[in-house]
């Protein structure tokens, strides 16, 4: 439990539980009346979710929310009859009497106010003594006053919501100074208060009203076909929402799409809806819904989304070999059957097209940081950047794809900030996997190596479509050794006898973290045009030979958690060709495996398309190229066809 407002004397804290199994209550879907404020009104109420008062003193707790007047610009004229008030529970129950209000001000004017004798855990309507009638332009505070004894809650949401700045607050009665309330900006994206405005607004002239709250899509796009986007649409009207028209623009270019809403929004209330949006090139697009229930909207609200659009010629160069990672420990008890029966069945079927890597949490194969001092577990600390730093959003066992937001993903929400998520069941989760082959690359990666004794000489080398990145933007290569079929006996496991007589205390890893040849987020290989990069390491003669493998990908930096997306990967284990030294003649020192041409031995080898365009030699699109080879007897130039 973290204290968040030192400054007062009840020692009011916060703590949210993300757990789907506790007992909830939620708001029922109801077309009417509208429920107005800066979180989701169909968020549930859990127990101990909230603000809470931890100390052993009781008090008065004043919270407040900030509604912006263009919050209302839909409603002038319309009613405010009440405040929706979310109360939690803890261990003892509290049941204590409440005082609400709307004011102009954090200590404004009262404009209308209500009281409610007994809280219960759930939504509270609490309805005013006369009703505000919306006057418009005007910012309006709604909140109230309530006991705070100890181990009260003020319940919030448990999932992101962006909220605006300064929107938030609470105050303690007893610190008043001067007879003035000493409010504390409590604003928190992860804990947005349920505290909503009841609006009666009766009228045709309040029907058809909706607006674009969140977009979330793959950052890279095809400029050819609509991207799958997860839109967040909140139904400000009187009447159901049915139908959507979404619009996209970067500068003078347009796009529109129109989505029917599968058994509709009713009035008052958000949903995620899964739609179409569309690349236009590179950089920050405007989305907008241009169109409600078929009826144009004027001045609508925009949502800015960064997108790089990919032409097709362009993804053709650079097939894509998608980056499954996935973060188990052996101190957690459910690695062996969420790995075993939910995550290997899922993705066996594309495991010749995808490469895997897992990362290991406080146990003997987490990867202690070489590179950063400062960090004891590198492969804990990029699942916690993968949440933007809120530890609250993570979960081991969990997996992400190419450090992307995927909407397909079906436990996915649109209010997300991590790309890593639980285990999603086998059954579901082939959809995330053809959406992520599906994704267009700017970039390829190939590896070869050599093996002289322990000593591992790796040479990881690609192509990066010259100006696609945003400005002073470069990529980097991530070069790790894995070893696969690595068997322990100090795995925890659930205490069933059916699981405890499958593994007998025996459990096989695989994917292993073995060696880090790269900083966690890699090495910089710049913005356009080849790259190459070499490594040298040694192995553990304990480790077996004949399960290692290379994995190299290249991925963005970390600066932003939204922009850590992977755009290419590939493996080379050490039972292919080219690890152990042979030397053979000139026309044979080269293989073609699968769609990569794989060097043998020592030799240098260079692919080109039959333009001169020097490419990766890994995942090759099918057709004819031109390979050159320099080894110790010589140098040869041989046209090869990749079927």
């Amino acid at each position: 439990m973290e204290n968040k407002f030192t400054s007062l004397t009840k020692n009011i804290t916060k703590l949210a539980l993300a757990t789907v199994g506790l007992m909830a209550v939620t708001s029922e879907a109801t077309a009417a009346p509208l429920y107005v404020g800066n979180s989701n009104p169909a968020e549930t109420v859990y127990p101990y979710t909230g603000f809470n008062n931890s100390s052993e003193v009781g008090g008065t707790l004043h919270f407040a929310v900030k509604l912006d007047a263009s919050k209302f610009d839909a409603y002038v004229g319309a009613k405010i009859t009440g405040l929706r008030v979310g109360w939690s529970e803890g261990s003892k129950p509290m049941t204590p009497s409440m005082d609400v209000s709307v004011r102009d001000g954090l200590d404004g004017n009262v404009l209308a106010s209500g009281k409610k004798d007994a809280m219960a855990f759930g939504y509270n309507d609490i309805m005013f003594d006369s009703p505000y009638t919306i006057a418009g332009g005007m910012d309006l505070y709604i909140g109230g006053s309530v006991a705070w004894e100890p181990d009260s809650w003020l319940a919030t949401g448990i999932y992101y919501t962006p909220l605006p700045e300064k929107s938030q607050f609470m105050a303690s009665e007893e610190d008043r100074k001067d007879g003035k309330l000493q409010w504390q900006d409590v604003t928190d994206d992860s804990m947005g208060l349920l505290v909503f405005a009841i609006v009666e607004a009766e009228g045709s002239q309040y029907d058809d009203k909706a607006t674009l709250k969140v977009v979330r899509a793959n950052e890279f796009q095809s400029l050819s076909n609509p991207g799958n986007a997860y839109l967040s649409i909140a139904n400000e009207g009187g009447n159901d929402l049915s139908s959507i028209e979404v619009t996209t623009a970067l500068g003078d270019k347009t796009w529109s799409m129109e989505l029917n809403v599968s058994g509709s929004v009713p009035a008052g209330q958000t949903k995620a809806l899964r739609g179409g949006v569309q690349a236009l090139g590179a950089g920050e697009h405007e989305v907008w819904l241009s169109k409600v229930n078929g009826k144009v909207v004027e001045n609508p609200s925009k949502v800015k989304v960064n997108f790089i659009g990919v032409a097709e010629d362009v993804a053709k160069r650079y097939p894509r070999r998608p980056l499954i990672e996935r973060w188990v420990s052996e101190s957690e008890y459910r690695t062996p059957i969420y790995t075993d029966d939910w995550f290997m069945p899922g993705v066996e079927d594309y495991r010749d097209r995808v490469s895997l890597l897992s990362h290991h949490a406080s146990d003997q194969f987490m990867v202690y940081h070489e590179f950063d001092t400062d960090v004891d577990c590198e492969d804990l600390q990029m699942l916690i950047d993968l949440a933007g730093g809120d530890k609250m959003l993570v979960t081991i066992p969990g997996f992400s794809i190419d450090r992307s937001y995927i909407p397909e993903n079906p436990i996915a929400r649109v209010t997300d900030r991590t790309t890593a998520y639980n285990f999603v069941n086998p059954d579901f989760v082939s959809g995330m996997y053809d959406a992520a082959l599906a994704t267009p690359s700017i970039a390829s990666v190939g590896v070869e190596a050599s093996l002289a004794g322990q000593q591992l000489n790796v040479t990881v080398k690609g192509d990066i479509e010259p100006a696609m990145l945003p400005a002073d933007e470069q990529l980097y290569v991530s070069v790790c050794v894995l070893e696969d079929g690595i068997e322990s006996t100090s795995q925890e496991f659930p205490g069933d006898e059916e699981v405890i007589e499958r593994y007998n205390g025996k459990y096989t890893h695989n994917d292993v973290i073995r060696l880090q040849l790269t900083p966690m987020y890699g090495e910089a290989i710049g913005a356009g045009g080849a790259y190459e990069k070499t490594f040298t390491c040694q192995l553990d003669p304990q480790w077996n030979k004949d399960k290692l493998r290379v994995i190299a990908f290249v991925n963005r930096d970390a600066d932003d958690s939204n922009h850590m997306q992977v755009l290419n990967s590939t493996e080379l284990a050490f039972s292919q060709v080219g690890l152990h030294g042979v030397t053979l003649p000139v026309e044979n020192n080269f293989a073609v495996d699968g769609r990569s041409i794989v060097a043998l031995g020592d030799t240098l080898c260079e692919v080109y398309t039959l333009d001169g365009k020097r490419v990766s030699g890994s995942y090759l699109a099918p057709g004819v190229y031109l390979v050159k080879t320099a080894g110790a007897t010589g140098t040869a130039v041989r046209k090869v066809v990749v079927k």
